[in-house]
């Protein structure tokens, strides 16, 4: 596994951060396939394959989607509240 950064962009204050790392294995290819969900990314998602910068210092830069990921994940408060009323019938 490698950690993979990415920019992000910081618009009133959010995200609190610049910048977050994923996980990523390495494909057959030399691409990078996303191993984690990303908390503030909404450039790459779980499963998406990338390709990545190697900067000056070693890191891994994320550069762009070579392969969406049919993964699709919804995040927030509604959703979560929603899953928790799902009722499951056997």
């Amino acid at each position: 596994m490698k950690k993979l950064f990415l920019n992000l962009e910081v618009i009133d204050g959010y995200p609190p951060v610049s910048m977050e790392s994923v996980w990523a294995e390495v494909t057959e290819e030399s691409y990078f396939k996303i191993n984690n969900i990303p908390f503030y990314s909404k450039e790459v998602s779980f499963g998406d394959i990338v390709s990545v910068i190697q900067t000056e210092e070693n890191y891994l830069l994320y550069d762009k989607t070579i392969i969406h990921s049919k993964k699709i994940v919804h995040c927030g408060l509604f959703s979560l509240m929603k899953i928790r009323n799902l009722k499951i019938k056997y």
